[in-house]
């Protein structure tokens, strides 16, 4: 799906962690429950639908819309933070077999087969 290498790095405890890309354009601020239902619905999402979500914080937009619709998503965000969080969240959620969360900067990543971009 994206071309876009990703690179880990080892950090002080010896762990390889993903770098940091650049510096965001915008704060986080995780989206509403109630808004990320209300969006899904707008958009009609289906289980034939590929979901990518831009900027995907805690990635509960493709969670919620893996659990509720069945649908494949991908996360994308520049903070690496974000996509442990994120990867932490789905494994939760039981949706590891349907999302997957990059660490990348959305303005150089791909998502051309997607059929509903948040």
């Amino acid at each position: 799906m994206n071309t876009q290498p990703t690179t880990e790095i080892p950090s002080a405890s010896g762990v390889a962690q993903a770098p940091v890309l650049r510096s965001p354009d915008v704060v986080y601020v995780p989206t509403p429950q109630a808004v990320v239902d209300r969006m899904l619905a707008i958009a009609k999402v289906n289980s034939k639908d590929v979901l990518y979500d831009l900027g995907s914080g805690d990635g509960r937009i493709p969670i919620t819309a893996a659990r509720k619709f069945g649908i494949r998503a991908t996360g994308i965000d520049i903070n690496p933070q974000r996509i442990k969080e994120a990867n932490n969240n789905a494994k939760t959620a039981g949706v590891t077999d349907r999302v997957r969360f990059l660490n990348q900067d959305l303005f150089q990543s791909k998502f051309s087969d997607a059929t509903v971009v948040t």
